[in-house]
């Protein structure tokens, strides 16, 4: 009893957390490969840089492009099920001595032969086995085709992740940009507003001007004053904002390239309606979503093919040698 209950405690299996060390070791290898193999920013960045560093180093985008190659070498695999199935198999057999037998006479109850054996101690057999079913074909090649709209499926939705992050990109840097030509003249809004206020609450204190009328203007500065707080705060996080979707470790020190005012915008070449079709041919959520509707009808025919007899063809080769 006690041996059986050591032999149950030991093969016991319980929860254990990592350690401190290893989760800080596995932390600082994680912070080490994050901008690993990355380009230094030796220059300005302007705009289109920023968005080819975004889709070269941001690791939403790597996980996406991860996950595609998954999803192809997965419907590489699944081309596989469609060939036949092919088992080979072999074994051994020893014995500590012959397997004899001798004849006995149904007449005379006599031993008729001596006993004699027609096998070695060792015997040695092989199968190899070809088999093809063609219900097995059908489904291996539906599942097949599911398979490759996944790895569609799949970039469109790299698509998507790429079109988002162009997207907070160029918010990102036109904030930046701002931040980078208003935060001072910004400060010295709030500094003269935060003067005024001031000079307006003691001009009231003093009497000097109407009651009503000094509480109207001392709201719409504190108004003014908090919208201005409020765009320091937008402004502020911006580049952090800029430098993140980047991938840069924080606190790299970069400086933005501040495009000329005076350059006239590039003129809309489309229609609403041109720049509408445009996005519904091209947008990744409907095209994801067309494929998925492939994969459903697909589903139908598999139930169908589970349906049916199977039949199978088999073609096998059987060796015995002694």
């Amino acid at each position: 009893g006690l041996s059986m209950f050591a032999l149950l405690a030991g093969c016991s299996v319980t929860p254990k957390p990592l350690s401190s060390a290893q989760l800080a070791e596995t932390a600082d290898r994680n912070f080490q490969r994050v901008d690993a193999e990355q380009e230094p920013v030796a220059a300005p960045v302007d705009l289109y840089e920023a968005m080819a560093r975004a889709l070269k180093y941001n690791l939403d985008y790597k996980v996406e492009m991860m996950n595609e190659a998954l999803k192809t070498r997965e419907a590489d695999v699944s081309r596989y099920d469609m060939l036949p199935q092919l088992v080979a198999s072999g074994g051994l057999a020893r014995r500590a001595n012959y397997s004899g037998a001798s004849s006995l006479s149904l007449l005379t109850r006599r031993q008729s032969l001596e006993p004699s054996t027609s096998s070695e101690k060792d015997l040695f057999t092989g199968d190899l086995t070809l088999s093809w079913d063609v219900l097995d074909f059908g489904l291996s090649y539906v599942r097949a085709k599911q398979k490759a709209d996944e790895v569609l499926i799949s970039e469109e939705q790299r698509r998507k992740v790429a079109n988002r992050i162009i997207e907070d990109v160029r918010t990102a840097y036109w904030r930046a940009v701002s931040a980078e030509r208003l935060l001072n003249k910004l400060q010295s809004l709030e500094d003269s507003v935060t003067a005024t206020l001031s000079n307006s609450q003691r001009l009231a204190e003093r009497r000097l001007s109407a009651p009503l009328t000094a509480l109207t203007y001392q709201r719409e500065l504190v108004e003014i004053q908090a919208q201005v707080r409020r765009l320091q705060r937008e402004l502020v996080v911006a580049k952090a904002q800029l430098a993140a979707l980047m991938n840069l470790k924080p606190g790299t020190e970069f400086s933005l390239v501040l495009p000329d005012r005076g350059t006239p915008l590039p003129g809309v070449q489309y229609t609403g309606e041109d720049m509408m079709l445009t996005a519904l041919r091209n947008r990744p959520e409907l095209r994801e979503v067309s494929y998925r509707q492939r994969i459903n009808a697909k589903e139908l025919d598999a139930a169908l093919l589970g349906a049916l007899p199977s039949f199978r063809g088999v073609l096998g080769v059987n060796v015995d040698s002694n």
